[in-house]
């Protein structure tokens, strides 16, 4: 049986969730989903993951890369799930890691910070990215696997317009999809963090469209279009106080992961929205 390879960040990252675009397009295809996306992963984590993944690769595999942001690194290889600024104020994250470990990352705090406000420039952001599509683009050729990159983040594009022979490259980026799904702007300061409802942040509409682009670009060969026809304004307070609207386009699944919540607290974040408390 071959194999769907998805990379990324949290727009990459499979819930238990029918629904989401990894799973729906690994049922199409009757592949076999091996998924190494995960929230706030960046690029290093995606190279590391094909290095591992590529010695079982073989024609008639699938490779998705959720092409994350290259502001995204990581020091630490026993938390690479620590991987942006954000995180150096993050204590549930540090409560994932032994003591040991944790107090590490603690002590570095000020270095890390340092590099990211300091030393990490936009221009270094998009030479990596080429470099990055340049090796996948040859790997894709050499091993006889199919390899669809969809950008994460708006700030990858520049890097997106050079000539790759062995890729399909989405030219609209996840981010901005997700940014156009909000119908009343109030939503997006709920979403925009770790109670947004949607899995991989979109709702269950593009989840469809996402599918369907991929579907028709592997038949053409070539992305034919990917910038339009997405559904936009979806999320509005008539449809937030309609049931079967949230159960049709959000995800219950999203909040049994452990490693994120305790218990799952969609019941909890729909009934604030409901009683407009955010």
């Amino acid at each position: 049986m071959n194999n769907l390879y998805v990379y990324g960040c949290s727009f990459a990252w499979s819930p238990d969730d029918d629904n989401a675009w990894p799973r729906k397009l690994a049922k199409h295809y009757n592949l076999e989903l091996v998924n190494k996306g995960f929230p706030g992963y960046g690029i290093l984590q995606t190279f590391e993951a094909w290095k591992l993944l590529e010695k079982d690769m073989k024609p008639g595999d699938m490779n998705i890369v959720c092409l994350s942001s290259p502001d995204r690194t990581y020091f630490f290889p026993e938390a690479p799930f620590f991987s942006q600024l954000a995180h150096a104020d993050a204590p549930n994250i540090l409560d994932q890691l032994t003591d040991n470990v944790a107090t590490k990352i603690k002590k570095s705090k000020s270095s890390y910070v340092n590099y990211y406000v300091d030393l990490h420039q936009p221009q270094h952001f998009l030479w990596l990215v080429e470099c990055w599509l340049r090796w996948l683009d040859v790997k894709s050729k050499d091993l006889g696997v199919k390899t669809i990159v969809i950008p994460a983040f708006p700030e990858l594009l520049p890097a997106l317009e050079g000539n790759f022979e062995n890729l399909l490259i989405f030219k609209k980026s996840l981010m901005d999809i997700s940014e156009e799904e909000y119908g009343d702007p109030k939503y997006g300061r709920v979403f925009n963090g770790p109670y947004d409802l949607r899995a991989n942040h979109l709702c269950i509409s593009n989840h469809n469209v996402l599918v369907a682009k991929v579907i028709e670009s592997l038949e053409l060969g070539y992305v034919k279009e990917s910038t339009v026809d997405w559904h936009s304004g979806l999320i509005k307070s008539k449809n937030i106080l309609d049931e079967n609207w949230r159960k049709k386009e959000f995800s219950y699944a999203k909040f049994d992961e452990k490693f994120f919540y305790e218990k799952n607290i969609y019941d909890t974040i729909v009934d604030h929205l409901i009683k407009d408390k955010f």
